[in-house]
């Protein structure tokens, strides 16, 4: 188990977004490919179209009439000069420079739609004794030219932003790194730590006992099962998640255990860093702070005035019952639970101002340092029951979670410290700006409607006790005082 200490599965997007050495990333191949496919297709295309318009006999005939007697309104020269500036502008920013933004792209594409666009009401289609192949020159430019920025927004930037995040958290491990091949290449690394894999069938992302998994059908429609009150139904899940849960492979299962200490550790020494830098207070004393580690990551730090174990109660043992307080939140589910203080979770968020909902799959652990910390430390995990849905986007989230610590001098009120590693997998065309501004609000919210659902909590409590004295006030004194009302104890069970 040493070889899986600090290595996981990488999916098979992560490699199409590496870039071995100081060649590109195969996606980024398959971008320059496709915006040089679009230069001859367009030169190919030009040139059978002026033959066959113009009628001349030889090649250097036509495009002396095309070329040198040019004008705007009857002739199609133009339409290849624009598919030549793309290809330049594209292979200079991203296959030369390699640049990650999506402006350059953004504005061949603008640049052409606008000439073309220009070109169908200037142009003199009168004149033109066969004008299908003009609009079909016109026509293909159109679409290569929106499927290069579409192709760059949903391909390129996602699979090298994935590959990105695989390496910082490794790199945040000790682990070997994979997208900074200088020191070892991608095939090295794979050899060193998954050379193992050459004997899975390749169609294969999990063990076989997970792929063979049989799930049972759905009941027929008005059978005896949809007339089942909902307690009996949230058995029959209850019962059907445990199944499935030891349907995962004891080998998962002992990485998962292993890593999870480590994450706890990790997520620890993350607060402890000396790189935080201070961005904002809020009015609730709140402060927010972030730090480059590569890539952006921020910690909210404030007081919770609540005992420890309702903090933790609330956060880590009812985590299910959290779309109940927090209304960003739409459903919770511990997917499998490894032991008392280790789970792997599935959440789903609401979408807001025309973004998808995301979800995530995390390994959850629960850790009490020696010094006083208690640790929830999260990190997104791939799971067999947790496959993606459609309409909703899978988040990821490195080392990330909460870290408390009770104030001495006043034991119901629990110091905090929440690390926020999330990537959202938005488009690229949203400013990072946007992007981090609207995570840090999400974020302030949800502490806030935690600080709600804990003092209504130490409310209840209050009047249960109250309730409990006066009815033992009220009992005879020979009577033996026994209340029936379960109050939690202010120590939390796991340890």
């Amino acid at each position: 188990m040493e070889a899986y200490r600090w290595f996981e599965y990488p999916s098979e997007d992560v490699f199409l977004g590496i870039a071995d050495g100081r060649s590109l990333s195969p996606v980024r191949r398959f971008f320059c490919l496709l915006v040089t496919f679009d230069f001859f297709f367009t030169i190919l295309l030009w040139i059978l179209s002026i033959i066959l318009i113009k009628g001349a006999t030889t090649i250097p005939d036509a495009l002396e009439i095309e070329v040198l007697q040019y004008t705007f309104r009857s002739r199609m020269f133009d339409v290849v000069m624009a598919a030549a500036v793309r290809l330049t502008v594209i292979l200079l920013f991203y296959g030369l420079l390699g640049g990650q933004h999506y402006i350059p792209v953004a504005l061949t594409t603008t640049g052409t739609c606008a000439f073309l666009i220009t070109k169908v009401f200037m142009f003199s289609w009168d004149q033109s004794s066969n004008a299908i192949y003009p609009v079909m020159l016109i026509l293909s430019s159109f679409i290569l030219a929106w499927s290069e920025v579409w192709f760059f927004d949903f391909r390129v930037v996602p699979l090298e932003r994935q590959a990105r995040f695989f390496n910082s958290r490794q790199q945040a491990r000790g682990g070997n790194s994979i997208v900074n091949p200088e020191s070892q290449g991608v095939m090295p690394w794979l050899g060193r730590n998954v050379a193992h894999i050459a004997q899975t069938p390749l169609h294969r992302s999990y063990p076989e006992s997970i792929v063979d998994f049989y799930s049972p059908l759905e009941s027929p429609a008005h059978s005896d099962a949809e007339q089942e009150s909902s307690e009996t139904e949230s058995m029959e899940k209850k019962n059907l998640i445990g199944k499935t849960c030891n349907s995962t492979p004891s080998s998962a299962e002992a990485v998962w255990l292993q890593q999870s200490p480590v994450i706890a550790q990790h997520l620890l020494a993350r607060v402890r860093s000396d790189h935080w830098v201070l961005d904002k207070t809020t009015d609730n004393g709140d402060n927010v702070f972030s730090q480059k580690s590569p890539k952006k990551i921020f910690m909210i730090s404030g007081t919770l005035y609540a005992h420890i174990s309702k903090v933790v109660t609330e956060l880590f043992d009812k985590f299910e019952s959290m779309p109940d307080w927090n209304p960003a939140v739409s459903f919770c589910q511990i997917i499998q639970k490894l032991n008392p203080v280790t789970d792997v979770s599935y959440q789903v968020s609401k979408g807001a101002a025309g973004v998808s909902p995301r979800d995530f799959v995390t390994l959850r652990h629960y850790k009490v340092f020696e010094d006083g910390y208690h640790v929830i430390a999260i990190e997104s995990v791939k799971h067999p029951n947790s496959p993606k849905k459609p309409k909703v986007i899978r988040g990821l989230q490195g080392t990330s979670g909460w870290v408390f610590k009770p104030q001495v001098a006043e034991p119901d009120r629990t110091d905090f410290q929440w690390v926020l590693d999330i990537d959202l997998l938005l488009n690229s065309f949203i400013p990072k700006k946007i992007i981090e501004t609207g995570i840090i609000a999400a974020s302030l919210d949800t502490v806030n409607f935690l600080r709600t659902k804990l003092a209504c909590t130490v409310d209840h409590l209050d009047i249960v006790r109250d309730h409990s004295d006066l009815h033992m006030n009220s009992l005879p004194g020979g009577m033996p005082r026994r209340n029936n009302v379960d109050i939690p104890s202010s120590s939390h069970s796991l340890k």
